[in-house]
């Protein structure tokens, strides 16, 4: 009985195993933002303002952090919860399905913030700056940090 467990757990390890490196290939092979959301980005994105916009945006980005940090812990609780059930034994595939729905639901509800705060930056914005910005979201490191060409003086290292 026992063998047979550990079999069973070999071959779903196997198969999150190649999903994951399907995944992370499909990434790579199909564009830097594909798939991918870069709006959560842009507080990082601000820091390569002007310091007098960054003043200016400063509430807006404070905000965003101050509605985005609960629900993010929120989110990690339900992440621990998927894990401690994926691990439990006996396994219960329908309290998996339930804890999975709660943290989508949760993922829902956080996006939504991200997105209703990133909608607030951007309404501040000049239509320069928008434009810079969306030059940058296309930059497959907008998720990652300021991008490396438009880093202010002194602020690490510049363009490789």
């Amino acid at each position: 009985m026992k063998s047979r467990w550990l079999v069973i757990l070999l071959i779903a390890s196997i198969a999150a195993n190649l999903a994951l490196a399907g995944f992370i290939v499909g990434q790579r092979s199909v564009g830097p933002l594909a798939g991918r959301d870069a709006t959560p980005a842009f507080p990082r994105w601000a820091r390569t303002l002007p310091d007098e916009r960054r003043a200016a945006l400063r509430p807006i980005v404070r905000d965003y952090f101050r509605s985005i940090r609960p629900r993010s812990s929120g989110l990690r609780e339900h992440q621990q919860r998927v894990r401690s059930l994926i691990a439990a034994d006996p396994y219960d595939a329908e309290a998996l399905r339930g804890a999975l729905t709660d943290m989508r639901g949760q993922q829902d509800t956080t996006n939504t913030a991200v997105h209703l705060s990133f909608v607030e930056f951007v309404s501040a914005l000049t239509p320069a700056e928008r434009q810079r910005l969306s030059e940058d979201m296309a930059q497959p490191r907008m998720g990652l940090g300021p991008p490396r060409h438009r880093r202010r003086e002194g602020e690490g290292p510049g363009p490789r």
